[in-house]
């Protein structure tokens, strides 16, 4: 009959030390250190470094495209025309005052189920920047004054829609407005 030879004892579980010990050999030791203190630079936040301050004007144009917005989706049309300047481009039709814009506006929202929408939030940009990445605005939107102005794409339920702001003395407008 064969026999079987047993098999080899398994080695010995070799210790390992634990992270951040000291190794036994100095010169392994000093490079650890140095590793994990390079390390923990890169990972730490700069708590040193201040990030730049977001300019006052920024902070009042997000501040503007964001209540615009939501006012249009709350159902408040006057609370939006009240960020709005004229003629006012909306969708490609030129309104000329306040009520106009509040009466399509009223329309346009009777149509829209807003118990679905949710604002999640507006990228805004310089409009040179706008048409660089994104192209032209829709053509039924007609000619539009873009120079020096902002544009606001906003994330409503999940649909895009875009408005072009303007500085004017000491507050930000809404000029123009698509779905």
């Amino acid at each position: 009959p064969e026999t079987k030879t047993p098999p080899p004892p398994a080695p010995e579980p070799e210790e390992i030390p634990p992270a951040g010990a000291a190794s036994a050999v100095p010169e392994i030791a000093e490079a650890d250190a140095e590793a994990d203190a390079e390390a923990a630079a890169a990972a730490a936040p700069a708590a040193e470094e201040e990030l730049p301050p977001i300019p006052r004007a920024e902070r009042e144009l997000r501040a503007t495209a964001t209540v615009f917005f939501q006012s249009l989706i709350a159902g408040v049309p006057e609370a939006a025309a009240e960020l709005t300047d004229f003629p006012f481009n909306l969708d490609g039709e030129i309104l000329k005052s306040r009520s106009a814009l509040v009466e399509r506006l009223e329309r346009a929202l009777e149509r829209a189920d807003l118990s679905r929408m949710t604002f999640y939030g507006v990228l805004l940009m310089p409009s040179e920047m706008m048409l660089a990445r994104h192209g032209p605005p829709p053509r039924r939107m007609g000619e539009l004054q873009l120079e020096g102005r902002w544009v606001g794409i906003a994330n409503l339920g999940g649909h895009g829609y875009v408005a072009v702001f303007e500085k004017q003395k000491d507050r930000w407008v809404v000029t123009a407005y698509t779905d």
